[in-house]
């Protein structure tokens, strides 16, 4: 089975992510990481969107933004790339993260 490579640099890894933990999908060029952030998830996924524009990344979906602000997805795509982070949150000021990358 194929490995997947590094992570790319330019995936938007939130600068305060705790516990962070990397994964690959087996049988795939899938990336996963997962951490907590120590802020709401509509901080989050403000300073992840703002990271990952200035990397290059176009958002697929508008934001919508989170109705009951528990749980928040962001889609992004670059050239043949794809990008999806869902941010779930924990307590007021902690928020789960799931980030996926890999071929669109």
């Amino acid at each position: 089975s194929e490995k997947a490579g590094p992570l790319p640099s330019d995936v938007p890894i939130p600068i305060d992510l705790q516990g962070r933990a990397d994964s690959t999908v087996p049988g795939s060029k899938f990336h996963v990481v997962q951490g907590q952030i120590p802020s709401t998830v509509p901080d989050a996924a403000a300073a992840i969107r703002k990271q990952a524009e200035d990397g290059g990344w176009n958002a697929t979906v508008g934001p919508v933004p989170a109705t009951d602000g528990f749980v928040e997805t962001l889609t992004f795509e670059k050239d043949a790339r794809s990008l999806k982070i869902t941010l779930v949150k924990v307590e007021n000021t902690v928020t789960n993260m799931n980030l996926l990358t890999g071929p669109k």
